[in-house]
């Protein structure tokens, strides 16, 4: 144990004195040996002080062991009670009372407001209104209302949802030649599905209602039947099942040009795969799974996979035998990033959330907080003088004048670090701010990376939301059949594009060149690649 003193060796079985006073060794003055006697005490005391020294040093373990504990309850219990936003709360000033006030949300007292909106571009239709006949009077002295030229225009925005039942009657026509064979018939719509009941704009609905907006089938089946339409959501699972394959050869080809993004930022959460929970051969698997998502200016994808590990990347973004990670990564200070060998980027965001659980766990010691939060208020500056220098790019005296100025906030940020009186708490963020620190002012190199990693956090955001509303997947085919719904949804939000409108024109295309029995080409895929949609269907972009 720590402060125990080295003792002196033990006597000899031999040389070792009776106790005084036993039967063995009755009491004589003469025959004891005073030297002996001192050995004998020596000892006790030596083995006194070994244990109380044991019994110091077992309490301050216990001691810090219990403020360790105190602290994470207290930074547990505000996650589960308070608020989870990380903004400051702002103030506004009340210019009758002279008196500040806290407002979290809505426009400032005194804001002339936007007007309203009318969504003119939605499609319209007319309504007009006229008085009843028997009413068409003056109540005052009975005569008629004579019928004016003008008339007082309002608007209205409605919402009706229906599901129709489209009766297809497909014409004959008889040949008047003798060719084979002798009746003809027009052709019927196109079907995402042969022999298909419901139509691709079902379909399309059905995958926007669970991807996008995080509504489980069971909860559109109950909605669909109190619309008038009974269906089970076991064929609603098995249709999105059959559609997902449609969309793999766009997922595949934007995973392999993600390989080739110069900036990727790469965040991983939690996702339940159940699969092994209905298959007594697979009862040893985890139904734990991870949901990464890789999101560059082109792409946003998802991969879902058992392991936590850097090789689920390299697996699908590395290239050749050592599989050589190109893009510089935007993330977090997880290890498996680490391990990926390639230019990296830290978030300055996480780095902050350290120090604001800092605040929380030592809330009752004063020196860590007022420290903490200085260290809160450098970053806070160091953002504010990021946007203007990022602005001012084509100007490089301005834009080398706010990288000096974010240096010197740097600088005054790794002094704090380096304070002599810092206490274990303080030492330990301090520590991991100075090993990640490369990593973290990369962005000073390049004003292509950002601060922070929020890109990645807001995205995963939809899955999330679908993962608590549907706990996940429950097949292996639902789980890729997941990440490739996530991932081409993510990617048309992130250019804009209306996602009805793609799904609609890219199923189109796939149900005819699969009628044709002919595979997708690449070039053909290309046209469908989010970023280069546009170039090839302007027409799909929303007017407003």
């Amino acid at each position: 144990m720590p402060g125990s003193e080295t003792l002196l060796p033990e006597a000899p079985e031999s040389q070792k004195i009776p106790i005084l006073g036993s039967p063995s060794a009755p009491y004589r003055y003469e025959t004891q040996d005073f030297r002996f006697l001192y050995e004998r005490e020596f000892f006790r005391h030596q083995e006194t002080q070994r244990r109380l020294q044991a019994a110091l040093d077992e309490i301050d373990y216990l001691k810090q062991k219990v403020e360790k504990l105190e602290a994470d309850n207290a930074y547990l219990r505000r996650l589960l009670f308070q608020k989870k936003t990380e903004r400051r709360k702002e103030t506004w000033a009340n210019p009758e009372e002279g008196e500040e006030g806290t407002k979290t949300h809505g426009a400032q007292k005194g804001h002339k407001g936007n007007g309203r909106n009318i969504p003119f571009h939605l499609p319209q239709q007319d309504h007009q209104h006229f008085i009843a006949p028997e009413d068409c009077y003056c109540r005052l002295c009975g005569l008629p209302f004579e019928e004016l030229n003008t008339e007082e225009i309002s608007y209205e925005v409605t919402v009706q949802t229906r599901y129709l039942l489209f009766r297809h009657r497909r014409k004959k026509y008889r040949k008047t030649c003798q060719c084979s064979p002798p009746i003809v018939t027009s052709p019927g719509p196109l079907k995402l599905f042969e022999q298909g009941l419901y139509s691709m704009d079902f379909w399309i609905q059905v995958v926007l209602d669970k991807y996008a907006y995080g509504m489980p089938l069971e909860r559109q089946a109950v909605k669909m039947a109190a619309e008038g339409l009974e269906i089970s959501s076991g064929v609603l699972a098995a249709g999105l099942l059959r559609m997902a394959p449609f969309l793999k050869p766009l997922y595949r080809l934007m995973l392999e040009r993600m390989a080739f993004e110069k900036l990727v930022h790469a965040d991983e959460t939690r996702w339940q795969n159940w699969a092994a929970s209905y298959d007594q051969e697979r009862k040893e698997e985890k139904s734990r799974h991870w949901l990464w998502g890789l999101f560059s200016t082109r792409y946003h994808v998802f991969v879902i996979d058992p392991s936590r590990g850097a090789k689920v990347i390299q697996d699908k973004l590395g290239q050749g035998p050592e599989k050589t990670i190109l893009p510089t990564f935007v993330c977090d200070r997880y290890k498996a990033y680490q391990a990926l060998r390639t230019t990296l980027a830290f978030c300055w965001s996480h780095v902050r959330r350290d120090f604001l659980k800092l605040k929380i766990q030592y809330r009752g010691e004063k020196e860590i907080v007022e420290w903490a939060q200085k260290v809160i208020d450098l970053m806070g500056e160091m953002y504010a003088l990021n946007g203007p220098r990022l602005k001012h790019q084509d100007e490089p005296a301005l834009f080398e004048a706010y990288g000096n100025q974010i240096r010197d906030v740097l600088g005054r940020m790794q002094a704090l670090m380096k304070q002599r009186d810092l206490k274990k708490p303080q030492e330990a963020v301090a520590e991991s701010l100075a090993h990640h620190w490369e990593g973290l002012t990369r962005f000073l190199e390049d004003p292509a990376i950002p601060l922070d990693n929020n890109l990645a956090e807001r995205e995963l955001r939809t899955p999330v939301v679908g993962r608590k509303n549907f706990y996940g997947t429950h097949s292996d085919r639902a789980t890729e059949a997941a990440a490739i719904f996530y991932s081409i949804l993510s990617t048309c939000k992130r250019h804009g594009i209306p996602t009805q409108k793609f799904l609609k024109r890219y199923l189109t295309a796939y149900v005819q060149l699969r009628n044709r029995a002919s595979p997708p080409a690449t070039e053909w895929l290309e046209s469908f690649l989010p970023h280069r949609y546009t170039e090839f269907f302007p027409e799909d972009l929303a007017p407003y």
